[in-house]
């Protein structure tokens, strides 16, 4: 899947540069349309690769996007109806491009959580306004829970 870690850096140029970004408060289905187009299309890349039959399309959640909005830096842990994911973003991407190629594709993955898990039907990703970084210094914009769990 030495992809992988490309497609994920187009996905964050796309909502980068357009009008619609990943951190969507409130969005309506036309904002949203192009955030969940790209995941599941991402979604259908890893499961060709990985051989994975049961890929469900994800749709935007609103009640995954209250939750995602309550939550803080320190509260990155799973529920108990959802999977938390670091919202990828273009510094977290470089850090990887940096491990070798060989360790890339898990180190993806692991970034994508739930948004890279078979059987999820819903995601949200909402912003943190305060500074949030993990131990090794990257910084996190947000988060994304995708669920059901």
């Amino acid at each position: 899947m030495k992809f992988l870690p490309i497609l994920i850096l187009l996905l964050i140029s796309y909502s980068s540069e357009s009008e619609v970004s990943i951190f969507q408060h409130g969005a309506t289905e036309m904002e949203t349309e192009p955030i969940v187009h790209s995941m599941n299309w991402l979604r259908k890349k890893i499961a060709e690769e990985r051989n994975i039959a049961n890929m469900n399309e994800l749709k935007w959640d609103h009640h995954l996007e209250q939750i995602a909005e309550s939550l803080k830096c320190g509260d990155m842990e799973n529920g108990p109806d959802y999977m938390v994911s670091i919202a990828p973003n273009e510094k977290l991407i470089n850090q990887i491009f940096k491990i070798p190629l060989k360790k890339q594709d898990k180190a993806i993955l692991k970034v994508l959580g739930g948004l890279a898990a078979p059987g999820q039907t819903g995601f949200a990703c909402a912003e943190f306004f305060e500074k949030c970084s993990r131990k090794d210094g990257v910084e996190i914009d947000g988060i994304c829970l995708s669920g059901p769990k």
